[in-house]
């Protein structure tokens, strides 16, 4: 016979409420997906109730082991991410049984847990912000599934293995490894390692990096819009990372109809001296290019080599010469002269990415030694951008109040309010100028604007609606998923930056 001595009736104005062990309980059915749970009937009353009823799992809904399991993973005080991978539910499901829980007895009593603290040692440099962001992105993922120690290395690219890495004993190694000396070294200890540079000297480890093919399809959109015809990439020739982004972005501007004029060089520098590009050869390639160009730089830092020998040279930027980098180092960008449009590279989710590898590994799992393609934000405009290099001036001067104003719900009618030609001549001279036509010219700013909004914000998908110039939200919404085959739920969650 079942003993139901620890259940009790809970019927308030039964004489036998709330009493254990008296008798009075019997068991009438079962239910749940497999009959796993009981009705009880009191004699006394009789009144019928579940097992359940009283505790923090009546009225849940999932099998009664892994209910369990999410309530034992709370009570020890793991988060709810957590909880929920180790439960293998999800997370939104472990947050509304901690509800329940707290709803019925407040909160929850947490068993103190002694965690091992895992020694990990980072190898990256704080020179600039990318690497910063990075680090951000790893402290990030500590917060949430530490406890982590770390041996903190700061590193320039061709530094020397530290002394002590030959006898440390850690558990881990997170690294931006530039250098094929200290790529051997980090080799050697035999720890679990993720590489965050781009170089892919360790190749038996896995490598979270930029997506490169990303990057360029930013870059040539940017320019297009820009109304260039003449496009140029300056990188360290030789670099495979600088290279491979070069090759992207000629590739990108081959599909969309363009040639690219790569920067080349008849002597190849060493890795560790490639942040000084020859500025002569520089000078000398730019004095060849068509104007005006749009020239893309493998870095922030080769961008503003390009900008400083413009200056020498006396090419107007943004004029003759339209220039973009990549990383977006805020302080760089903006002391520039001009200042440095930029792609920003979603280094904080690299780093979040990479820690969140390094702690597998360090846990027994086998990660493959793959290159994680992280994609990046969006292109942060400033002057050296800010042109229309259109012949056509009512061209421009409609690209120019479709730029400004495109989130605030325009449509092709306003457009037509500030340039004195018909709907249809204004199609047929923007399509001839630009490529497409200004309501495409509307959508894609739009779109840019929703897509910045979801990785970068919290904000609600009406709100985002909202800034980005759409009345309504499904609309929006049906918009997105035909030109990205993504919602924008699922864009944000493949998307966004962790912080």
């Amino acid at each position: 016979m079942a003993d139901l001595s620890h259940f009790c009736c809970w019927n308030s104005q039964c004489p036998d409420y709330s009493k254990t062990g008296v008798g009075n309980l019997s068991i009438t059915s079962r239910y749940g997906p497999d009959q796993e749970r009981r009705m009880l009937r009191c004699r006394t009353c009789k009144t019928r109730f579940s097992e359940r009823k009283g505790t923090p799992l009546f009225g849940a809904h999932l099998d009664s082991p892994t209910a369990e399991s999410v309530l034992g993973h709370l009570v020890e005080g793991r988060g709810i991410r957590e909880a929920g991978r180790l439960s293998g539910v999800h997370r939104d499901t472990v947050a509304r049984y901690r509800r329940l829980i707290e709803d019925q007895v407040g909160s929850i009593p947490r068993l103190k847990m002694k965690r091992k603290v895992l020694n990990v040692a980072l190898f990256l440099e704080t020179s600039h912000s990318y690497a910063r962001e990075t680090l951000h992105g790893i402290r990030s993922y500590v917060r949430e599934h530490g406890p982590w120690k770390f041996r903190f290395s700061e590193q320039g690219r061709g530094v020397e293995p530290p002394p002590w890495l030959a006898r440390w004993k850690g558990d881990g190694i997170l690294a931006r490894m530039e250098n094929d000396r200290l790529a051997r070294a980090i080799d050697e200890t035999g720890l679990p390692v993720v590489d965050v540079s781009c170089y892919r000297l360790l190749r038996t480890m896995p490598s979270v990096e930029p997506d490169p093919v990303e990057i360029a399809r930013l870059a040539v959109d940017h320019l297009l819009e820009r109304g260039l015809k003449h496009f140029g990439f300056c990188g360290v020739p030789g670099v495979p990372w600088s290279d491979l982004r070069g090759s992207s972005f000629a590739r990108s501007l081959a599909e969309a109809g363009h040639d690219c004029h790569l920067f080349r060089r008849t002597v190849v520098q060493p890795i560790s001296s490639s942040w000084n590009i020859d500025k002569t050869a520089i000078a000398r390639w730019i004095r060849s290019l068509p104007k005006p160009v749009g020239i893309l730089g493998a870095w922030d830092g080769c961008a503003l080599q390009v900008l400083e020998v413009c200056r020498n040279l006396n090419v107007a930027v943004p004029d003759e010469v339209a220039v973009l980098g990549v990383d977006n180092d805020d302080l760089l960008c903006d002391l520039a002269d001009p200042s440095l449009s930029s792609i920003k590279c979603s280094a904080h989710q690299i780093g979040y990415h990479a820690a969140s590898l390094l702690g597998q590994m360090m846990a027994g799992a086998d990660v493959p030694p793959d290159i994680a393609m992280v994609r990046p934000a969006g292109v942060v405009a400033r002057q050296s951008t800010d042109l229309f290099a259109i012949d056509d001036h009512l061209v421009s001067d409609a690209l120019r109040f479709i730029r400004d104003h495109a989130c605030e719900g325009i449509q092709v009618c306003d457009v037509l309010k500030i340039v004195p030609l018909s709907r249809r001549v204004l199609e047929t001279r923007f399509k001839s100028a630009v490529g497409y036509t200004p309501h495409e010219a509307i959508v894609r700013l739009q779109l840019r604007s929703i897509k910045e909004l979801l990785t970068e914000t919290n904000l609600s998908l009406a709100t985002i609606a909202t800034k980005s110039g759409f009345n309504h939200l499904n609309y929006m919404c049906k918009l997105f998923k035909q030109k990205t085959g993504f919602t924008p739920g699922e864009y944000r969650a493949r998307n966004r930056s962790k912080g």
